[in-house]
This record gives structure tokens, C-alpha cells and sequence, in this order.
């Protein structure tokens, strides 16, 4: 919930959700790592039994990608906190966004000059392949499963 509220905060600030004084993103960079480790323990529970029968290529597929997208935009995040990387401000993602949803995609000069361009576009290229593999995977069945049978059953 609060990876997707701070996704929301990229278009711009949410104040109720200013009542505890925060920078984009919450927890600082704690949700990223506790996704990342439950990503972890999601895909290499797979290699056990009884999971190993049930699963699939495509669910290795889906969890890889998602890992690698929660891995680069944690790293987006630990690299502004962490490395020294203070000149990048949630503006400048800001700039980014909203540049992609004109469909003229610019990244401000201050994510190109210090390199850390090359992060965010590997996070927003694995989303984006997350997102087109995903529908056509199992685990579409599992989201839609619950409401389809709720309809026949009435």
C-alpha cells in the first residue's frame, strides 16, 4: 500500500498524507527492501516441492521481472538517500512522469548529468514488460477468480 501511495505522490503531493512529514517515497527505502525480500521468498519457494510441480515458466518469468522492477526503483530511491545523489529532487521525477503521460518522454537535465538516468529507464522498462507479460499470465486468474465466481454465484 505504501509503494503505491508514493507512486501517487509522484503526481503530486497528497496532503492527508502529510500528517506524518515524509519526502517521496515512505518508510525510506524500508518497503522496497521488505518487497524485495518477499519477492525472494516467493521465487525460490518455487524450487520446492510441492510448488515445483504447480509452477510454470512463466511464473519464474513474472516474479524475475518484478523483482528486477522493485530492485532498480529501490535503488532509485537508497542512491538519492544514500550516494550522495542530493541534487535529484521528486521534481525532477516529477518532470520525468509527466513528460511520459504527454507522450513526449524528456529526462531533466539533472537525472542525465549525474548518471542516474540509466536506473530509472531499466525501472520503467521492466515495469513496462511487467505490465504487457502480465495479463497473460496465471496470476491474472488468481485477481480475476474471486470477483468472476462472486458474479455466478450471485
Amino acid at each position: 500500500m505504501l509503494l503505491i501511495l508514493g507512486h501517487l505522490e509522484l503526481f503530486g503531493e497528497i496532503e492527508t498524507l502529510q500528517l506524518i512529514p515524509h519526502e517521496i517515497f515512505l518508510g525510506q527505502g524500508l518497503v522496497g527492501l521488505i518487497v524485495s525480500i518477499a519477492l525472494l521468498y516467493f521465487l525460490f519457494r518455487r524450487f520446492i516441492s510441492p510448488v515445483r510441480e504447480l509452477s510454470v515458466p512463466e511464473d519464474y518469468y513474472l516474479l524475475i521481472l518484478l523483482f528486477l522492477v522493485v530492485l532498480f526503483g529501490s535503488q532509485m530511491d537508497w542512491a538519492r538517500r544514500w550516494y550522495a545523489y542530493e541534487e535529484l529532487t521528486v521534481e525532477h521525477y516529477r518532470d520525468y512522469l509527466s513528460s511520459l503521460l504527454y507522450f513526449r518522454p524528456e529526462l531533466p537535465v539533472e537525472v542525465t548529468d549525474t548518471g542516474h538516468s540509466f536506473i530509472l529507464v531499466l525501472h520503467v522498462f521492466f515495469a513496462n514488460l511487467f505490465l504487457m507479460f502480465f495479463p497473460f499470465s496465471q496470476s491474472m486468474h488468481s485477481f480475476l477468480s474471486l470477483p468472476m465466481n462472486k458474479l455466478r454465484r450471485g
